[in-house]
């Protein structure tokens, strides 16, 4: 079931990109913010500890977004996976 959920968001994501004719932006936003997770122990922590609320992990995401230098599009998704996680 999981699996099914994620691919109709990564679905949604990829159309919408495509729609803004920014899709090579959110691919590398998604790697770039996937990889900074990956390597930072504490960041990956927060995100599968269910005792931090989505507003804290929205923070970092802000965060690390604003960092990275995602596109607002890619920001608003990861943070509604937040919301929803």
């Amino acid at each position: 079931m999981i699996r099914i959920i994620a691919k109709r968001y990564a679905r949604a994501l990829v159309e919408l990109s495509e729609e803004k004719k920014i899709t090579e932006k959110v691919r590398a936003d998604m790697d770039a913010f996937a990889s900074a997770v990956g390597t930072q122990p504490d960041i990956r922590k927060l995100f599968s500890n269910p005792a931090f609320t989505a507003e804290d992990k929205k923070v970092v995401i802000g965060e690390l977004s604003s960092r990275l230098q995602l596109h607002p599009i890619s920001q608003r998704f990861i943070e509604h996976l937040a919301d929803v996680s």
